[in-house]
């Protein structure tokens, strides 16, 4: 006796639509075979909300499957004449079905919530059957019978034709969705002493229709919100992006820029928006809403407003882009505006690898290039610059980084604070330009800045590779209203503004300074 192996094959559904699935049964009857135990239930499903179920049984529910066959001194398939339990004796008298043994097949199906099963039925069953003389394989719904009394080979019967007399499978006999389960019994009877009867079972086909209901609901959360509000990562580019919506049906992101004049994304399967060429010293705001992907896109509500400030034009280092000076190993030329500390790096000029036409390339920590440039105490500094390592010589547990420094020039024994702007890693991508960014205050006694960059080899590696830097770039912020240049929006800044009223021109939105006014440091 083999034991059910039972699939459903896959199909794509739309629906409402018919959909077809095919229950694959291995099953056969032989002579005297005990299973010994019955087959479980399974369960099959295409994925569209229907969940089909299947259990295989005997009939008598006492012994394995078993099935008469090949009647020889009385005895089922033995010919030692053993009467034991595991056996099913045969009087051999024709027409005696007291101890006849079968197969009974039974489906019932449970559904998704809100979806509905709106027609089922089987199309046909793969059936092999093997009969002599008028030895028969039977197969009931329970009320009627179809007999079968001749042998037949790998045909498929259907309830159009030779199942046309049996109950046909329905949403009103399937269990799950009403009340009963609906059943087949396959029996091989013999009538005759001295013959037999089986049958092999393999496919079985259903067709059925579902009706789901429209999807009405937005993807989650709703309102949407924001994962990283926008921020500055470079001169004239903000960056955002939102929490990751989720919707059975897939979602879609929409960043809209209400205020500043910022180009809105349209709909985009990313949850993350960079907006570009933006002015300077600009406030822009943003807000970021999601849809579903089923027919009726189901929209969620905006997001909070969220703002970032692109930095005024005018970068205060000297040759950020290494475009001034010669090309060439630190220690044999000069950088304009930098000192190196070192000479385990290069200023790079290979095709592919600079921004420009040259850049800064470092492959040791002993090595370090630096520039200082004043700053104001108390006031907000943007810097930025871009990182990368490519695949030639790529970065093996080496960091590279960029820090800045704060010191007061009476006392450069001294420092005061060390922040880290930004760094690359060896988990990033390899031939990629990375943009940094950080914005910074500086302490109260600083008036100066030292913008560092170096690799760094973390304990316990074997370091290996290089890391090129390129575009640095370091900005006063200053808030709009901010008149005195104090980074405050307050009577001093009136002041000024009432001193000039109608004589002087000033850039100033009146709007942005009362948005700030008196409310201290805005941009901390």
């Amino acid at each position: 006796m083999k034991y059910i192996n039972a699939f459903l094959l896959v199909a794509v559904v739309f629906v409402p639509v018919v959909n077809a699935s095919t229950i694959t049964c291995d099953l056969w009857q032989a002579a005297g075979m005990v299973n010994g135990a019955n087959p479980t239930s399974g369960t099959f499903t295409n994925g569209d909300g229907v969940t089909f179920t299947v259990t295989v049984e005997n009939t008598d529910g006492t012994d394995g499957i078993q099935v008469w066959a090949d009647v020889i001194g009385g005895d089922q398939g033995n010919n030692t004449g053993s009467t034991g339990p595991d056996k099913r004796t045969d009087s051999g008298v024709v027409g005696n079905t007291s101890d006849d043994e079968g197969i009974r097949f039974t489906i019932s199906a449970t559904l998704d919530p809100g979806i509905t099963l709106s027609s089922v039925s089987m199309t046909g069953i793969s059936l092999n059957v093997w009969a002599v003389g008028s030895d028969t394989v039977d197969i009931s719904d329970g009320s009627n019978t179809v007999n079968y009394p001749a042998a037949a080979s790998n045909e498929t019967f259907d309830y159009d034709n030779q199942m046309a007399s049996l109950v046909p499978l329905s949403v009103a006999s399937i269990g799950g969705v009403s009340d009963g389960s609906w059943q087949l019994v396959f029996t091989a009877r013999d009538n005759t002493s001295g013959t037999f009867s089986a049958f092999s079972w393999d496919d079985i086909f259903l067709e059925y229709t579902l009706t789901i209901p429209p999807d009405t609901t937005p993807p989650t959360p709703n309102p949407m919100i924001f994962e990283y509000t926008p921020h500055v990562i470079d001169q004239g580019t903000i960056a955002m992006e939102a929490v990751q919506a989720s919707d059975p049906s897939g979602v879609e992101y929409y960043f809209t820029c209400i205020s500043g004049g910022g180009r809105d994304s349209g709909w985009q399967s990313e949850a993350v928006y960079i907006d570009t060429n933006l002015n300077p010293e600009t406030e822009y705001t943003y807000t970021v809403k999601a849809r579903d992907l089923s027919a009726n896109q189901n929209i969620t509500s905006e997001s909070d407003p969220a703002s970032a400030i692109t930095p005024p034009i005018g970068n205060q280092l000297v040759n950020g882009d290494f475009e001034e000076g010669s090309a060439g190993q630190y220690g044999s030329v000069t950088i304009p505006g930098w000192t190196a500390f070192g000479v385990d790096g290069w200023i790079y000029n290979n095709a592919g690898q600079v921004l420009g036409t040259q850049s800064a390339k470092n492959w040791s920590q002993d090595t370090e290039v630096y520039q200082d440039i004043p700053v104001i105490p108390g006031h907000l500094y943007g810097i930025g610059a871009k990182l990368a390592s490519f695949t030639d010589t790529m970065l093996v547990d080496r960091f590279s980084v960029v820090f800045a420094e704060w010191y007061n020039d009476s006392d450069m024994a001294r420092r005061i604070e060390v922040n880290t702007v930004g760094m690359y890693v060896p988990a990033d991508l390899y031939d990629i330009w990375y943009p940094i960014y950080f914005e910074l205050k500086a302490p109260a006694d600083a008036n100066l800045l030292r913008i560092v960059f170096r690799i760094f080899d973390p304990e316990g590696g074997s370091p290996d590779g290089t890391a090129n830097f390129d575009e640095f770039f370091v900005i006063r912020i200053s808030c709009p209203g901010d008149l005195d240049g104090d980074c405050k929006v307050n009577l001093l800044d009136f002041e000024i503004l009432a001193s000039e009223w109608m004589t002087t021109y000033n850039t100033v939105d009146l709007s942005e300074m009362v948005d700030n006014w008196l409310n201290g440091l805005s941009f901390e």
